[in-house]
């Protein structure tokens, strides 16, 4: 699973092109100095570290979870999705994974050199160009060239047999993209559209003379991830149609003192 910022709008992130309305707005005379001005990248490259850093907290900070990332973390609890690759900074993947009572493995592909070699935990989301809490965002373009050149073993390690699900991502001022057009999806690549918008050049460069690469029209992110749950049978989430149960797993499953309380609930001493 490939998803990009159109997964995180309806959780109050803005994006790309919303992020150079902003800086147009709030940073007018770095906005002035770019070159292409209806560019996230040349945007945010005229901003300085910390100014960057701060405009991208104020609104992931206060984000919350949608039925898009609530229905990524049920595709990864219930098996149909074992690796998610995230170009946000957010954390709503593993927010929501959480509330379902799913711990998948975190990696910051900035923090972490990768080689053909390395082997990654079964359930997985990678920060394709870093995450809100850690050491490095990237969002210039000379800084997401490098990422993706450095990131294409995690890429090529995803490819193998799988099927990839492509949401909420347009490949627009991305070089991740570039990385992925020799690839050949033989398991199948289907590519989410925005309800009806075709598909930028991008996409339709990376989709051009794939036989097993579908399109997909009539979605956003999260009527998509709601109809896909839907028809997998796990929709919603326990918390929605069982509270009691839900809660009840929650504390006696997940928060009991060793294995001899596994079948004596009331063994638990909250004092």
């Amino acid at each position: 699973l490939l998803i990009g910022a159109g997964c995180s709008k309806t959780g109050g992130i803005p994006l790309a092109r919303q992020f150079v309305e902003i800086v147009k707005n709030n940073y007018p005379d770095e906005y002035t100095r770019a070159e292409e001005k209806d560019s996230y990248p040349d945007c945010m490259a005229q901003l300085t570290t910390l100014q960057r850093l701060d405009l991208i907290a104020k609104y992931v900070d206060k984000a919350t979870v949608n039925r898009a990332h609530l229905g990524i973390a049920q595709l990864i609890k219930h098996g149909y999705v074992d690796r998610v690759l995230t170009t946000n900074f957010d954390p709503l993947v593993q927010r929501a994974c959480a509330m379902v009572g799913e711990i998948p493995a975190v990696y910051d592909c900035t923090a972490i050199e990768f080689s053909d070699r390395t082997r990654f935990y079964k359930k997985s989301v990678f920060y394709l160009h870093g995450q809100r809490t850690g050491l490095t965002l990237q969002n210039v373009d000379k800084d997401l060239q490098v990422q993706a050149e450095k990131v294409r073993p995690v890429l090529m390690e995803c490819e193998g047999l799988r099927t990839w699900l492509v949401v909420g991502y347009s490949g627009v001022n991305d070089p991740i993209i570039t990385q992925l057009r020799d690839f050949q999806f033989e398991a199948g690549l289907f590519w989410v559209a925005h309800r009806n918008d075709p598909p930028g050049e991008e996409a339709d460069s990376l989709l051009r003379g794939k036989r097993d690469s579908r399109l997909v029209y009539g979605f956003d992110a999260d009527e998509l991830f709601t109809r896909l749950c839907k028809d997998l049978g796990c929709w919603p989430p326990l918390f929605v149609t069982d509270p009691t149960q839900y809660l009840e797993q929650t504390i006696y499953d997940e928060c009991r003192e060793g294995e001899e309380n596994r079948d004596c609930r009331n063994k638990i001493d909250w004092e």
